[in-house]
């Protein structure tokens, strides 16, 4: 799906946009239940933030692998970082506000409250070595659970 999502993406963007998807090969053999509604408002953040504001367009990665028995999730992008993002947010009238960020931090509490008690979400600025932004990450670490266990 997420795939899908970001095939329209580039459309819009008129091919400006880059994606790369890194599974590791470990998690396919577990076929991983990864919630509804995490990942795809995480993406759409990046491609709105952080690349769409960028006259030459970048790069969405999308990582998948497992660390200390977790699902670990890391979506970075090479956009303007969150810095500039919020200065172009502040031309934007005054109802606008961004969610994803929000419902994804309250996704993540329900998960937890629901039996998720590892799950966490968080984001990070990347820098260049002078200070520079150089884009966004974020990292959802959740327990690894098989799609198909009767317990999720």
């Amino acid at each position: 799906m997420i795939n899908v999502y970001v095939e329209l993406e580039k459309i819009r963007f008129r091919n400006k946009l880059e994606f790369s998807l890194q599974v590791s090969e470990d998690i396919l053999e577990k076929n991983p239940y990864i919630p509804a509604m995490i990942l795809q408002p995480l993406i759409e953040n990046s491609i709105t933030h952080g690349i769409s504001n960028k006259p030459e367009g970048g790069k969405v990665q999308l990582e998948i692998f497992v660390k200390n028995g977790s699902l670990q999730v890391i979506i970075g992008d090479d956009g303007i970082g969150r810095k500039a993002a919020q200065q172009i947010k502040k031309k934007r009238p005054q109802n606008f506000e961004g969610i994803s960020a929000i419902n994804t931090k309250q996704r993540i509490e329900i998960l937890r409250k629901s039996g998720y008690k590892e799950a966490f979400y968080k984001m990070e600025d990347l820098f260049d070595s002078s200070g520079n932004a150089i884009g966004t990450k974020g990292i959802v670490s959740l327990p690894l659970k098989n799609q198909y266990d009767q317990k999720n």
